[in-house]
């Protein structure tokens, strides 16, 4: 029940997710994955988990990770129909959990900012 309410957070999500996914593998690096190098563009995926619990009302970290989550096995069969890489599949999903720690990153730090927000709302009525 608590999840049919804020459906539009993992749906939200599910899109940015993959829509992130795509723009960083063509746009915003020119290594794979498994290359072993830093990657900055994975600070990218915050973004998804920072919308997507906006858009959720009630379930503001479930929702950003299961629509994360559920966008997963998607990332791995775009993974292995546009791209030929030598990585194997247990490197791929490592990497795609890594964005979905990013995701989950920005999904609490929401929560973070809505919690300082309501402590200094708190703060001002009792004064």
């Amino acid at each position: 029940m608590l999840f049919k309410r804020s459906w539009g957070g993992g749906l939200c999500c599910f899109i940015l997710f993959i829509l992130a996914f795509v723009i960083h593998n063509l746009f915003l690096t020119d290594s794979a994955p498994a290359s072993g190098k830093m990657d900055p563009g994975m600070l990218f995926f915050i973004v998804p988990g920072v919308l997507g619990s906006f858009c959720a009302r009630r379930a503001r970290f479930l929702a950003p990770m299961v629509g994360a989550l559920v966008a997963v096995p998607v990332c791995l069969l775009l993974i292995n129909l546009l791209e030929k890489d030598d990585a194997g599949l247990f490197q791929e999903l490592a990497w795609l959990l890594g964005a979905v720690f990013w995701n989950a990153l920005g999904a609490l730090s929401v929560l973070f900012t809505i919690t300082l927000v309501w402590r200094q709302d708190a703060r001002k009525r009792r004064v």
